[in-house]
């Protein structure tokens, strides 16, 4: 059986399935895999090989650890980045705005005040630590009428 079987019940707000279990609510791709094989091991989780959360297809559940879900979300491109990440202060214009204006000339911690974040953020920016997915800025063009010494 290649194709998702969807949980029909009760769905959390990310899609997982969910019932209640002995007065708890438990994850019901979770309570497929331990029906078919048994306890879950100590620092293991089940993970969607089809990245469909309400399915329980055996076939598409595997266990792994936390560090394997996180590397294979960004492996699939399903990471949080940029203005879709919850935490982010800034838009994408923005980043673009800062390079440009550091790249002028402009300091680290004047662009910190104006847009209410470190100073350690900018420096993330400016040096592509942060924010890489963005494409590189293009050198900032010299305004008309002024000549360069």
């Amino acid at each position: 059986m290649d194709d998702c079987i969807e949980w029909e019940g009760a769905r959390n707000q990310k899609g997982y399935g969910h019932k209640m279990v002995d007065g708890r609510l438990k994850r019901v791709h979770r309570l497929a895999w331990e029906q078919a094989n048994g306890p879950i091991p100590d620092g293991m989780i089940v993970m969607h090989t089809c990245d469909n959360p309400p399915c329980i297809n055996l076939n598409h559940l595997v266990l792994g650890t936390h560090a394997d879900n996180m590397r294979d979300r960004a492996t699939k491109g399903h990471t949080a980045k940029g203005e879709s990440h919850g935490d982010s202060k800034l838009t994408e214009a923005d980043v673009l705005a800062i390079r440009a204006r550091r790249a002028a000339g402009e300091r680290n911690i004047d662009l910190a005040r104006e847009y209410h974040v470190s100073r350690p953020t900018i420096s993330n920016i400016v040096q592509r630590h942060s924010w890489r997915h963005l494409p590189v800025n293009p050198q900032p063009r010299k305004e008309e009428g002024h000549e360069s010494s």
